[in-house]
């Protein structure tokens, strides 16, 4: 799969939302701190390739809640698996 960017824009402020998905802002050196996600052994900031994963429709799993009751997946012999999936989230 081949994914393009169409404009990297240097700027201070983060632009006003235009109402499309796709932005990324940056507003301090990951290198030095600033993501908790930037690895500076591979030099890959794995926050930015998660969001950009967003562009060719993979979703957060943590925002799927499949509890019991509304999970109507039956196994092979038609029985309910009787299964769910929530991530815990703080409220």
């Amino acid at each position: 799969m081949r994914v393009r960017i169409n404009t990297i824009a240097v700027g201070t402020t983060n632009p006003p939302a235009d109402g499309h998905d796709g932005g990324w802002f940056v507003d301090a050196d990951y290198r030095h701190g600033a993501s908790a996600w930037y690895d500076p052994i591979t030099d890959i900031d794995w926050a930015l390739i998660h969001e950009l994963s967003h562009q060719v429709s993979i979703i957060d799993l943590y925002q799927i809640g499949a509890s019991y009751p509304d999970v109507h997946v039956t196994d092979r012999l038609g029985n309910p698996l009787n299964v769910g999936f929530s991530w815990p989230v703080p409220t």
